[in-house]
């Protein structure tokens, strides 16, 4: 079974400015409970070699969704809304290279693109009029 992690943080640096954040985290396991050990020892694990959770000092767990059988229309999941104009923010849709796991960003002119390669203006996916 796969497991959908949803997760928000506080983040601290030295100049004490305090930022907060969202990320997800899939994992395979027997059960939520399995599933919520294999978060936590994978988050630690990813946290040691970088700097990508330095200065976090609470990292809550909001849900744990079960994929049973992924819908073939698809299902929405983490929507956030954030009130006012959008801040600042690091934007990271794959974090490290993994086996079997890539990360595309589509863009209106040139289609999918890796991840890595450079940023181009912003284009809306959809738009509602």
């Amino acid at each position: 079974m796969h497991y959908l992690g949803q997760f928000s943080f506080f983040e601290e640096h030295e100049n004490k400015n305090r930022y907060y954040g969202f990320f997800n985290c899939i994992v395979e396991a027997d059960s939520p409970e399995k599933a919520v050990g294999l978060f936590s020892s994978h988050i630690r694990k990813t946290r040691k070699p970088c700097d990508l959770f330095h200065g976090i000092t609470d990292i809550f767990l909001n849900d744990v969704i079960e994929i049973k059988q992924l819908p073939k229309d698809g299902i929405i999941t983490n929507y956030i809304c954030i009130y006012g104009e959008v801040p600042p923010m690091l934007r990271c849709g794959q974090f490290k290279k993994t086996a079997g796991v890539h990360c595309y960003r589509l863009t209106v002119a040139n289609g999918a693109r890796n991840e890595s390669e450079n940023e181009s203006t912003v284009e809306p996916f959809l738009q509602f009029k």
